[in-house]
């Protein structure tokens, strides 16, 4: 085709999808062309066969376009992160854009023209109207698939935190080509489930990362233990159970909710339990239970 030129710089990962010089299409089979078109290009994309948790971050994205990713404290997920965003880096290229949500900031510009420049939106950023004004406008231009991958949202401002991500349900609901995925913990779970179904994020997909056989040392189940400090005879009182009630991301009970967040509980079969006896045994021994508490 005359007029086009060679791009010049392409990512490692799909720099190899030069070699596919031309595909033919035809008005009659345009369906049969468009498909195989896309098996083409898959033989040029960065491969996930094996690995199920990614497949199904893939799936669900393509099927729910607005995804949260949960882990718990100190689980291992950089692995996953890195395969995650290399393979979307690849899909998206030039409209995927890699979000670090703010740290300690009140200031509502601030915060703002921080995510702004982040997605490359380089205008005078003032709050939240002007942030939605900017990104309706780039969506509009172009029907593109568009990614925003957030992450560091533990350290976020709560109230901002939540005008962003009711501004991302908005667009996700406007526009059929954004594309959003959110990486967290428990401030994360807050934002999908703390206000019930008025939370900005109660209709994204969740998702936890895999454990692959992680444990949690002695040193970590002591320190965890050791932040708690608050109704010790209640403590006591849950590390006698071995149920600790039906799971769900968002416990309405504080102390469950922050004993799982903490990576002292776990889900099993859709129960809340501890992670294990040994947990148990360092949780009596910190928090100074008798084994007597009623």
């Amino acid at each position: 085709m005359s007029g086009v030129r060679e791009i010049e710089y392409l990512p490692k990962e799909i720099a190899s999808i030069r070699s596919l010089s031309y595909y033919e299409f035809s008005h009659a089979k345009f369906s049969i062309n468009l498909e195989g078109l896309k098996k083409e290009i898959a033989k040029y994309s960065p491969k996930i066969e094996g690995n199920t948790f990614i497949q199904e971050v893939i799936y669900q994205l393509d099927r729910e376009r607005l995804l949260v990713l949960f882990s718990q404290d100190f689980t291992p997920i950089d692995r996953y992160l890195k395969e995650i965003k290399k393979f979307l880096f690849a899909r998206y290229y030039q409209n995927f854009y890699s979000i670090s949500v703010p740290q300690y900031i009140e200031s509502e510009e601030e915060y703002f023209d921080s995510i702004c420049e982040d997605c490359a939106l380089f205008t005078n950023t003032k709050n939240i109207n002007s942030w939605n004004r900017e990104m309706r406008k780039r969506l509009k231009n172009s029907s593109e698939p568009m990614l925003l991958f957030i992450e560091d949202i533990e350290e976020g401002n709560e109230e901002l935190d939540k005008r962003f991500a009711t501004s991302l349900c908005n667009l996700k609901n406007k526009f059929s080509h954004f594309h959003a995925i959110y990486v967290g913990k428990k401030a994360l779970a807050n934002l999908v489930h703390g206000d019930r179904h008025l939370s900005p994020l109660n209709n994204a997909k969740e998702l936890f990362f895999p454990e692959d056989a992680f444990r949690l040392g002695e040193d970590r189940i002591v320190q965890q233990f050791n932040t708690l400090g608050r109704n010790i005879k209640r403590l006591c009182r849950y590390l006698e159970k071995d149920d600790l009630g039906r799971f769900s991301t968002w416990s309405r009970n504080d102390a469950i909710n922050e004993l799982f967040w903490k990576n002292l509980l776990v889900e099993r079969d859709k129960r809340f339990v501890w992670r294990g006896e040994f947990t148990r045994e360092l949780g009596r021994d910190v928090l100074g239970c008798d084994g007597d508490v009623v």
